[in-house]
């Protein structure tokens, strides 16, 4: 449903959608009396959808947010937790919990993928988007990403919601993508 809303339909969904210091909650409201598990959590992985959807819409203080929420929970507790406690951000108190969970592991390899990279599969070519806000701007550089045929380096610059310039090999591209048909080792440049 959200891939047809309208852009006015999903600031107004991205509006409306229940937020904490910590991230997206599990489910809204909480319920009173039951236990810390997906009831008055967040887990990291539903802040990664709505941190995706932020994106989607063209949020950047929302992208901030959920990116921010996500590393400071892998950074305080050094592995990637499956829940925390939406009111206090720590996984003290959580009914079930365990470390290095996968699906919280993809939500962050996801945010630098999907956002900081933006990167996009489609059927003939890799797309990049990237979605960088102010604090996350600078440079960045993925090296030895495999696409098919060919091995990437990519590097991106700056911070924003939309790509200035690219550059393939040093030479300047109108838009950030890459063929399905390439091969060998490639140098994708964006600047934001």
């Amino acid at each position: 449903i959200y891939g047809a809303a309208s852009l006015e339909q999903r600031e107004r969904l991205m509006r409306s959608a229940p937020l904490v210091a910590y991230g997206t909650p599990t489910f809204w409201p909480f319920v009173a009396g039951e236990r810390f598990y997906h009831n008055a959590t967040v887990w990291p992985f539903v802040t990664a959808y709505w941190t995706w959807a932020a994106a989607e819409g063209g949020n950047t203080s929302a992208v901030q947010h959920g990116l921010d929420a996500n590393t400071r929970a892998a950074a305080l507790f050094l592995t990637n937790k499956e829940n925390m406690v939406a009111a206090t951000g720590h996984f003290e108190g959580t009914a079930l919990n365990s470390d290095r969970q996968l699906w919280s592991v993809a939500g962050m390899l996801a945010g630098t993928y999907r956002l900081l990279f933006g990167i996009r599969l489609e059927p003939d070519r890799l797309v990049l988007r990237p979605m960088v806000p102010p604090s996350y701007g600078g440079e960045r550089t993925l090296r030895a990403l495999r696409y098919r045929g060919a091995t990437l380096t990519i590097v991106v610059r700056g911070h924003g919601d939309g790509v200035a310039a690219a550059r393939l090999d040093g030479h300047p591209v109108e838009r950030a993508e890459i063929p399905d048909s390439l091969t060998g080792a490639h140098t994708l440049e964006i600047t934001m």
